[in-house]
């Protein structure tokens, strides 16, 4: 019995295991990634991964290597990207990534992703702004 459920486990680890490295291998994954980079989907993957980067080298100064942390935050976003891929994969049709892709490549789509750091910021205070009224008329009745 404990045999054929080491067996099994096996068997499902290297299932598993190719079916990570099989995805990675389509024209879907690849445009996946391109997704990520035209739509700046990825810069701001970068910032966040700089930022935690940032916070873990003041938190633990001296303790860890600075390449060794950056090299696993690095991992850890390519493996974040990989675990969010079948999401993407459920909701887009491959023809609706590309043209996304597409759309990302137009001088307006550009201008979009060039401009959504700002709109975000600009955004945040308002949305604080509007939480915070809220908040105070639910409270009031």
């Amino acid at each position: 019995m404990k045999t054929t459920f080491i067996a099994a486990y096996f068997l499902i680890t290297v299932a598993l295991h190719v079916t990570a490295e099989d995805f990675q291998n389509t024209e879907y994954y690849r445009d996946y990634l391109k997704f990520l980079k035209v739509s700046g989907a990825e810069a701001s993957q970068k910032l966040m991964v700089q930022q935690m980067f940032d916070q873990i080298k003041k938190a633990a100064p001296g303790k860890i290597s600075a390449d060794r942390i950056e090299q696993q935050m690095v991992d850890e976003l390519s493996l974040l990207n990989e675990q969010l891929f079948p999401v993407y994969k459920k909701h887009l049709t491959h023809q609706d990534l590309k043209a996304i892709i597409a759309f990302y490549e137009t001088p307006i789509g550009k201008k979009l992703v060039q401009s959504q750091p700002a709109i975000l910021k600009d955004s945040f205070s308002i949305g604080a702004a509007w939480g915070q009224g809220v908040a105070q008329r639910v409270m009031g009745n």
